[in-house]
């Protein structure tokens, strides 16, 4: 099931174009470690107060801004700047000094930003605005502050460790009760911060991946270690019974956790490969464990809280955080050190990093055969696909994701990716004016012909993807695509990258089993696989690598609620994020499969930083911003070579 919010998004206005501004400093002697300046001036547009409707304005600076949006409180325009400092720069200040303030009054109140309702059984539609009437009835200033600004730690577009800095701007401020609204002219950005103590991370690499697997699965796994070791790849096979005995932590997860730290200190280490998933249908015992995150966002379904905890990856890539004192700590995802990891509920939070240090993919294989046949495919992937034809294609799947809503999401959202993927021929399926209109057989059909790239878009469980939609002829098309349909593929070694954009369709902890399980009482858990991974083991086809969420996704309805010319369902969560990795592939020139994910990552979270200092509250946009990047999985090998390696 994919969940909607209809709430009004824009895209961020970075004023330095794109990509982050790299601030860096030249001392390398510890000894006299310095304060590092920067001052950087910013110019703000002029605003404009447009109708909202009959009691409310809206404030607009551009047609590519970005709000800020707290449910129920006064919807302002914000800007964002993104800094990339050194890793490990310590006592990091910021303040911004607003410049040409100007002060007047309006008679209409600023429209209040919708709350967040998700598309659940027994609730179908976006709420209205609802205003939160301790902000509405006050005279103080809204927002509180003219900025904000949040640090964390991880790897850039380069691949280089270093601490991102982003910076929210907030050119106008609102006292409600009274009308006022001050708005400033320009501001000057003064960020200081004290040199890093020491570099820690090894000028060569020792090792590139890192496999982890159990010892069950070594031999299988040597014909791979000796794979990548042909292609300058230096791979390491570390079994998960030796991490266990060198390692200590409040658990296993922790225990691997620490070992990568060491990897990437150590070896300078850039890709983490788990081999093993779920030991069988077992799920009290795993090959290679896995972390669940906790961050909640408020659904419940018959009184029982669900999506409550699901499977996060991202906890093993996300290593270091920012330390004022130390520049960088490690990350444990537990800063209330109560052991419930990745954290957010109504009482209790875990303040989190979330920026990845490593690439990290899974094959959360069950057996050992599965071993031996994901070993085969990424070889031959990797050794038969450069330079053929059918790898310069992409197919795009998408209907009406959200019928309430104008427009047809799905298909809005993979035209936008299909604006990056100049070069490749461009296969549309969809509800209207696709090259062929939705249904089962021709998805299949498509599919089995293979490609380098493939991207269902719509709803979806550990069972079953699918999106639906009427055309301009109230002719009804449908699809649901299951194991079943899967089983059909013939595409066989020509296996394409799937993105798919769905609730759960990537989750990997189900079993049949789970129908003893009193907490696992969504009937799609009791299962033998999960949808993501049957269709990346696939027996004639399939694809060579799966990204997609392990719990819910989030999406927004709509084409254009907030009349910025930019279609809503791409302004932010699942729409933004899984349409930006092909930005990141074909645009920014990443062909490794962890870096492109990874950045993909790094890029949101800096799109879309989050507020760490926000209450709890129901499908809060921060908090599901924060759990659209935990439960974002690659089923795949992070350091395979896209498109494959030249054989020259």
């Amino acid at each position: 099931m994919k969940k909607i919010l209809s709430i009004l998004m824009v895209h961020i206005l970075v004023l330095s174009g794109l990509g982050a501004v790299a601030i860096t400093s030249d001392n390398t002697n510890n000894a006299n470690l310095e304060t590092s300046t920067e001052i950087m001036k910013i110019d703000f547009p002029s605003p404009t107060l447009v109708e909202s409707n009959n009691d409310y304005v809206k404030l607009r600076f551009a047609d590519d801004e970005l709000y800020l949006m707290n449910p129920g409180q006064p919807m302002l325009p914000r800007m964002l700047k993104s800094i990339e400092l050194p890793f490990g720069a310590r006592n990091i200040k910021v303040e911004v000094i607003p410049q040409g303030i100007t002060e007047s009054t309006i008679s209409k109140e600023i429209l209040p930003t919708p709350s967040p309702v998700p598309r659940s059984p027994n609730v179908d539609f976006a709420a209205p605005p609802r205003k939160d009437i301790n902000v509405y009835t006050s005279d103080a200033l809204y927002p509180s502050s003219w900025y904000s600004y949040n640090v964390g730690c991880g790897l850039n577009a380069d691949g280089e460790h270093v601490t991102h800095l982003t910076v929210n701007i907030y050119p106008v401020r609102y006292a409600p009760a009274t009308g006022k609204i001050c708005v400033a002219e320009k501001a000057d950005v003064i960020i200081t911060f004290d040199d890093p103590e020491r570099d820690i991370f090894p000028q060569t690499s020792e090792y590139d991946l890192v496999i982890i697997a159990p010892s069950s699965f070594s031999s299988a796994l040597q014909q791979l270690v000796d794979h990548k070791n042909s292609y300058d790849m230096k791979t390491l096979l570390k079994s998960t019974e030796e991490i266990y005995n060198e390692y200590t932590g409040v658990d296993k997860p922790e225990q691997i956790k620490y070992f990568i730290k060491d990897a990437i200190e150590n070896w300078n280490a850039t890709y983490i490969l788990f081999v093993g998933g779920m030991n069988g249908q077992q799920f009290w015992s795993w090959h290679v464990p896995i972390r669940y995150s906790h961050t909640f966002d408020g659904y419940v379904l018959f009184g029982k809280k669900v999506d409550a905890e699901f499977i996060s990856d991202l906890y093993f890539a996300d290593i270091y955080k920012y330390d004022e004192t130390l520049g960088f700590i490690f990350d444990d995802w537990d800063s209330n050190e109560n052991n419930i990891f990745g954290e957010w509920t109504q009482t209790k939070k875990d303040i989190l990093d979330l920026f990845p240090d490593v690439y990290v993919g899974r094959l959360p294989c069950r057996s050992l055969s599965e071993v031996q046949q994901m070993v085969n495919r990424i070889i031959n992937y990797e050794t038969s696909t450069y330079d053929q034809n059918w790898f310069k294609k992409i197919v795009v799947i998408g209907g009406d994701t959200f019928k309430e809503y104008e427009g047809f999401e799905g298909q809005i959202e993979t035209e936008h990716a299909l604006s990056f993927m100049d070069g490749y021929e461009q296969i549309k399926i969809w509800v209207e004016g696709g090259d062929y209109n939705i249904s089962d057989s021709n998805i299949i059909d498509v599919l089995s012909q293979g490609e380098g790239f493939a991207i269902l878009n719509g709803h979806g469980n550990t069972i079953v993807w699918g999106t639906s939609g009427t055309d301009k002829n109230d002719n009804y098309y449908g699809t649901n695509i299951r194991r079943e349909h899967i089983n059909q593929l013939n595409n066989n070694e020509k296996l394409p990258i799937l993105i798919v954009g769905g609730c759960h369709n990537c989750e990997f902890d189900v079993s049949l089993l789970k129908i003893f399980s009193p907490k696992d009482f969504l009937w799609e858990k009791i299962t033998s696989e999960g949808w993501g991974w049957i269709f990346t083991t696939a027996k004639n086809g399939g694809s060579i690598a799966t990204i997609g969420g392990t719990g819910f996704e989030y999406g927004y309805g709509g084409e254009d609620e907030n009349g910025n010319q930019i279609p809503d369902c791409i302004e932010g969560l699942g729409g933004w994020l899984d349409i930006h990795f092909f930005q990141v592939y074909n645009h920014h020139n990443k062909d490794v499969l962890g870096e492109t994910h990874g950045q993909t990552i790094t890029d949101y979270l800096n799109q879309f930083p989050i507020n760490w200092d926000a209450l709890w509250m129901e499908n809060s946009p921060t908090i599901l911003d924060c759990k659209t990047v935990e439960g974002w999985v690659l089923l795949g090998d992070p350091s395979l070579k896209i498109g494959g390696y030249s054989q020259q």
